[in-house]
């Protein structure tokens, strides 16, 4: 389980790739595309410049699964950062960071929407990254159109700003995620969410319970008008605590 060689190097890398996935965040992505041990390839919806097409890659790279890794992303029109707008005519720049990265051998950049995307998909997912546009409407389609093609044996679907983040994501999920019987666990990293799947036992479906409840009162802590310094100490260094998994843990040993 320990690389950190891969990891110093990815960090390296990523350092000159623009985005809004944290280090720690893109340290998530790579275990899960490392270890996660469903078969299939993987897919990420929403591209951007390639920072989290980058930690996937090197993950698999480094993983004993094999497949490929499927970017999604129109690459045009116009994205919001906060209260600017970004102009999204990023697939040059994808390119050029995929190539330096020495990942496109394994990459396989779909320049489209997520529904023209999926139209003649047949595929086994074993790991699917929502992180297109962040509003209830497109969270919700990105997870219907994908979530039935991914492996009921392990696979994983994982929500950017799915932590206490934007309110579309966290309603997708609330409304559709938690009605789920096939989760074994649950677990949260930066502001993705994910959850892996299975055949749960007793005890997996008494974890599923607690940490949904765990992660329902941190968004609700979250919401309320406190000090941002309450916030990050009760809910991003405590609450997410109680939300580690087999894979986020490992993050905690070597990262930070």
């Amino acid at each position: 389980m320990n690389d950190p060689y891969s990891r110093s190097e990815l960090r390296a890398l990523l350092s000159s790739v623009d985005g809004w996935l944290s280090l720690r965040e893109a340290m998530l992505l790579y275990e899960l595309a490392r270890c996660a041990p469903a078969s299939g390839d993987i897919v990420e919806i929403g591209s951007y410049k390639g920072r989290s097409t980058i930690a996937l890659a090197y993950g698999m790279k480094r993983g004993k699964q094999g497949g490929c890794i499927w970017a999604i992303d129109p690459h045009e029109g116009v994205i919001q950062d906060g209260d600017h707008p970004v102009d999204n005519g990023t697939f040059e720049a994808f390119q050029d960071n995929i190539e330096r990265a020495s990942i496109a051998d394994i990459v396989r950049p779909l320049v489209m929407t997520s529904r023209d995307a999926s139209k003649k998909w047949k595929r086994t997912i074993r790991l699917l990254f929502i992180d297109g546009l962040h509003d209830e409407r497109h969270a919700t389609e990105d997870y219907s159109l994908w979530a039935p093609f991914v492996s009921r044996d392990g696979g994983v679907i994982a929500f950017h700003d799915g932590f206490c983040g934007e309110c579309g994501v966290w309603r997708t999920i609330r409304q559709y995620i938690w009605k789920r019987n096939d989760i074994v666990d649950i677990g949260a990293t930066g502001s993705i969410l994910y959850v892996i799947s299975g055949n749960p036992s007793l005890v997996d479906h008494i974890r599923v319970w607690l940490k949904k409840f765990v992660i329902t009162v941190a968004y609700m802590i979250h919401s309320l008008p406190l000090p941002w310094i309450v916030k990050k100490l009760v809910v991003h260094r405590g609450m997410r605590l109680l939300l580690l998994t087999r894979y986020s843990g490992i993050l905690y040993r070597n990262l930070i």
